[in-house]
């Protein structure tokens, strides 16, 4: 398979990434996202306790709902419409 690589190309292609409860998987993806500089939404999944610099900054943001992911997403991304 491709392991660790399916990783890089699913960060490194999204222009926001958005993280579901999980394992330590999820948690090397979004690692990788924020070493990257890529905006990550934590949808029900609370990981800023781990990361206290990327959620001082910005760069990582928590939504306890998908409506408030998808808030979340369009603030990063002020280009598309928010009903698209």
């Amino acid at each position: 398979g491709m392991g660790s690589a399916r990783n890089y190309v699913n960060v490194l292609s999204s222009h926001v990434v958005v993280a579901c409860p999980g394992g330590a998987g999820t948690v090397s993806e979004v690692a990788l996202a924020l070493k990257h500089e890529r905006p990550v939404v934590l949808l029900d999944f609370d990981l800023r306790a781990t990361f206290p610099a990327y959620t001082a900054s910005g760069q990582l943001q928590w939504a306890q709902t998908p409506e408030a992911a998808v808030k979340a997403i369009h603030s990063r991304l002020p280009n598309i419409p928010a009903d698209e």
